[in-house]
């Protein structure tokens, strides 16, 4: 299930999720951080949910009352721009060639 609502929101390895499951006997929700989307299984879901299954609240997650909301942060792609000023990204001795302001000093 978890695996479907991923692909339906079309999310990508770096992408952040958020789970949250609410239902009107608990006395607050079960959320899951928001992390990577391919760290976020059902398994992982599971735990949660069974972490307050092992406290003394009755509650089923099958009933219809049950809302899950899923949070889907897309993080930006890129690298940057590298600075390319010059032809320094070809190195030292190549931007010593292309400008002519660069001054010297020699302390004799």
């Amino acid at each position: 299930m978890v695996e479907c609502v991923k692909k339906e929101c079309n999310t990508k390895a770096r992408d952040k999720v958020r789970v949250s499951i609410t239902h009107p006997n608990l006395n607050f929700g079960i959320h899951v951080p928001c992390d990577d989307a391919e760290a976020l299984t059902g398994e992982r879901l599971l735990n949660e949910v069974e972490k307050v299954a092992q406290s003394s609240i009755q509650f089923q997650i099958h009933d219809g009352d049950t809302q899950l909301e899923i949070t889907h942060i897309s993080m930006p792609e890129g690298e940057g721009r590298t600075n390319r000023h010059y032809g320094s990204n070809e190195g030292v001795s190549n931007v010593t060639k292309l400008k002519h302001s660069i001054v010297q000093i020699q302390n004799a």
